[in-house]
């Protein structure tokens, strides 16, 4: 797999020259394109995307396991799960109130 941050304005290009091919199909294409410009020869099966019938999803995103798609590096590793902006941080439980209270 191949992932590089592209500019939105490059994105629209794409999306616009794309037809109905996936983005990923059509940058296959233009790789190999290049590719047999320069005397590489690519057969068209390499370019197929797998058979991905019958596998289970994985990854997924999630609230706690968000996918941005095209999203430029960050500048830092994150080391705490994101929070929902909307969201409130789960309280602490305060020292009056038990923990396991029986019914």
């Amino acid at each position: 797999m191949i992932g590089t941050y592209c500019e939105p304005e490059f994105i629209a290009k794409i999306d616009a020259a794309r037809g109905f091919k996936s983005r990923s199909q059509f940058c296959r294409e233009a790789i190999r394109e290049a590719l047999q410009s320069r005397g590489v020869e690519v057969p068209e099966k390499e370019i197929m995307p797998r058979d991905t019938t019958g596998r289970p999803r994985k990854h997924f995103p999630t609230l706690e396991n968000p996918v941005v798609l095209n999203a430029p590096p960050a500048p830092y590793i994150v080391t705490e799960p994101p929070v929902a902006p909307d969201s409130k941080p789960p309280a602490k439980p305060s020292k009056t109130t038990p923990q396991n209270p029986t019914p």
